[in-house]
């Protein structure tokens, strides 16, 4: 029985790292929403070592059925939130590609550019 007490353990820990995982992604989005760049940076590779964490206890770990599902579940969670934050990155890089240009005698700021300008917290211009 001492075996499966481990067992039970270690399938516990792994749901606590998913979770932690996902409200770590929830944060990043949150850095995303807002601008806070360098913030993103340093949650991002906080979130790489919970990955490979639990990529770690994944291989040490069979789940059960039910225990599969809710691990699909957390998962879609994580996922969803770093397509949205993929999505502002590639807004923010948009935004200083045509910043670049723009200093290089490039044309005037499309609508999107002029959007996220408008985004960046308290007045601060991007970087």
């Amino acid at each position: 029985m001492k075996a499966g007490g481990a067992d039970q353990r270690s399938q516990d820990a792994l749901f606590e790292g998913y979770e932690a995982l996902l409200d770590r992604s929830r944060l990043m989005l949150g850095f995303a929403r807002r601008g806070a760049w360098p913030a993103l940076i340093d949650e991002e590779t906080l979130y790489m070592v919970e990955v490979e964490r639990l990529g770690a206890l994944e291989r040490a770990v069979v789940l059960d059925a039910a225990a599969r599902e809710r691990r699909a579940a957390l998962l879609e969670g994580i996922l969803e939130n770093s397509l949205e934050i993929k999505r502002h990155l590639a807004r923010r890089h948009a935004e200083l590609v045509l910043l670049s240009s723009e200093d290089d005698g490039g044309a005037e700021a499309p609508e999107q550019g002029e959007e996220c300008r408008r985004e960046q917290p308290s007045g601060k211009k991007p970087r």
